[in-house]
């Protein structure tokens, strides 16, 4: 399969050559305890998704330096560092998290669906594969705030267009759908406000966390419907309410 995929990349022969000899000269790893690893399979995918991402490309690549240009710019160089990678609830996509935005493959073939370019930071799809969001992302600030903060936006994937909102969001800490898909859930990346986004009208409601202690940009987060735990960086973890901001 692997030999497969790199027999149609786009690249030299030479190269196709020597990557397709290092595979299979490549044996699984044996650990101490005689278990077998699967180091060579993951080195190998990491090297296919990265000739994705490099524009070595595969089939449909040459158009994608066209795709959604700034104004007055002439085409794209590069397709971004990538930053998270994300597969959409029925395998048949691959959303991948760049510095330019989200790009959707094709896992089958391996040809770009779209650019998404507004999109940054994690990635997550709705439960029926409908709708994308992104956290966004804020550069010099781990709590946002900042005039680079870039917030959380939503895709409708199927018409390629991003859902307006009533409201201006913010970059997310940890973000989610509700499981009928019809709304978006988030906690701020300053920790002290729950945003809920109807996907189909853009209206949003927020709910504020109460106060606590500690440092707060050290959190690590679960976030279901109604609830988010809380595990702050003294090893304790609290659930609170996200319809009240309580715990």
């Amino acid at each position: 399969m692997i030999k497969k995929s790199v027999e149609n990349v786009r690249i030299s022969s030479n190269l196709a050559k020597n990557t397709k000899r290092e595979i299979t000269k490549t044996e699984p790893i044996v650990s101490s305890a005689s278990k077998p690893l699967i180091t060579w399979l993951t080195s190998a995918v990491t090297c296919i998704i990265v000739l994705m991402m490099s524009g070595l490309g595969f089939s449909n690549t040459e158009n994608y330096p066209q795709w959604i240009l700034p104004k007055e710019a002439k085409m794209r160089l590069g397709k971004g560092a990538i930053r998270n990678i994300q597969f959409s609830p029925d395998g048949t996509q691959l959303a991948v998290g760049s510095s330019m935005g989200v790009w959707i493959y094709d896992v089958q073939t391996g040809n770009e669906i779209s650019l998404l370019p507004s999109m940054l930071g994690e990635v997550t799809y709705s439960p029926d594969g409908r709708f994308i969001a992104a956290c966004g992302e804020d550069p010099l600030s781990s709590l946002g705030g900042t005039s680079l903060e870039k917030g959380v936006v939503l895709w409708h994937i199927a018409k390629r267009s991003e859902i307006p909102v009533n409201e201006t969001l913010p970059a997310a800490s940890i973000i989610r759908f509700s499981n009928d898909n019809k709304t978006l859930i988030f906690l701020s990346m300053s920790r002290d406000t729950i945003y809920r986004v109807d996907v189909e009208t853009g209206e949003t409601t927020t709910t504020k966390m109460d106060e606590r202690p500690g440092r707060i940009h050290l959190e690590k987060y679960a976030l279901t419907e109604d609830k988010i735990a809380i595990g702050s960086d003294n090893g304790k973890i609290q659930l609170w309410d996200t319809n009240t901001g309580t715990r």
